[in-house]
């Protein structure tokens, strides 16, 4: 659970989700690198800090903070959204999927196949700044696996980045947004400092709540996003995440129900 101040923190610090900036891309969770700019820019202009997650939990935090996070640590990423970062002097957390580290995405269902960032490229981050978390190490559903499962992903995937990049791994961002009071638990057991869901409502340091952008967002819900003060836009704009986070929770029956009827080889070739 938080203490009232880190409730307050949590309800008051706009904590953004990105997936992959692309030039086009099949899916809903892509943005273009130019309108990606579009926004860094306008936080830059509009004074936002742009923080890391251990200041979620402090008692100083900067003036405007804002958190930015990218799961899945897609290589598109690297070549286009890191130099529009840099450019601006802002951060990120980039949540990784241990298992697929310099593979391509075949654990999604989706048409747009794409590849993760290689360790040669994720061990630049630290250096630059950023941080490297844990997605899990097979981006499955936590709530559908046993309990020796789902150790294992939080385990094994925590132990593989630290090993890899040479930093300690604190932060864990759940598959689809899934959870429960078990998994809750076990990141906490095996030390992680907090985690991440992709629901904005989430006040809980083992759910921290995260506001999607999608393509479909204009810049002026963009600037509702990070302004949670805005209590009834804010909402509009959280139900809209919530609805395609909803789609997202289907992308392992359907992944599987595809596999089994033209089977794997054909499908991710």
């Amino acid at each position: 659970m938080c203490t009232s101040a880190e409730i307050d923190m949590l309800s008051n610090v706009p904590i953004l989700l990105y997936h992959s900036i692309a030039p086009f891309e099949l899916s809903g969770v892509w943005i273009p690198k130019m309108r990606f700019e579009k926004q860094i820019r306008w936080l830059f202009k509009n004074h936002f800090s742009c923080i890391k997650p251990q200041k979620l939990f402090v008692d100083d935090p900067p003036p405007r903070p804002v958190v930015i996070t990218f799961d899945d640590g897609y290589d598109n990423f690297y070549e286009n959204g890191l130099p529009v970062l840099l450019k601006y002097g802002f951060t990120a957390t980039i949540f990784v999927v241990s298992h697929y580290v310099g593979k391509t995405n075949t654990w999604d269902a989706g048409v747009t196949r794409r590849t993760h960032m290689g360790w040669d490229k994720l061990r630049e981050f630290p250096g630059l700044g950023f941080e490297i978390a844990s997605h899990t190490d097979t981006h499955s559903d936590l709530t559908k696996l046993s309990r020796k499962e789902v150790r294992r992903e939080l385990e094994f995937s925590k132990k593989t980045i630290e090993d890899k990049i040479g930093k300690p791994v604190e932060f864990l961002s759940y598959p689809f947004g899934r959870h429960s009071k078990f998994v809750r638990d076990c990141a906490k057991e095996l030390g992680y400092t907090a985690c991440f869901s992709s629901n904005p409502f989430s006040r809980d340091r083992w759910a921290i709540g995260r506001m999607g952008v999608y393509i479909i967002d204009t810049m002026k819900e963009y600037r509702v996003k990070v302004h949670p003060q805005n209590k009834s836009l804010y909402k509009l704009e959280g139900i809209k995440t919530n609805v395609i986070n909803s789609v997202s929770i289907g992308t392992p029956v359907w992944k599987s129900l595809i596999e089994k009827t033209i089977g794997n080889d054909e499908v991710w070739s």
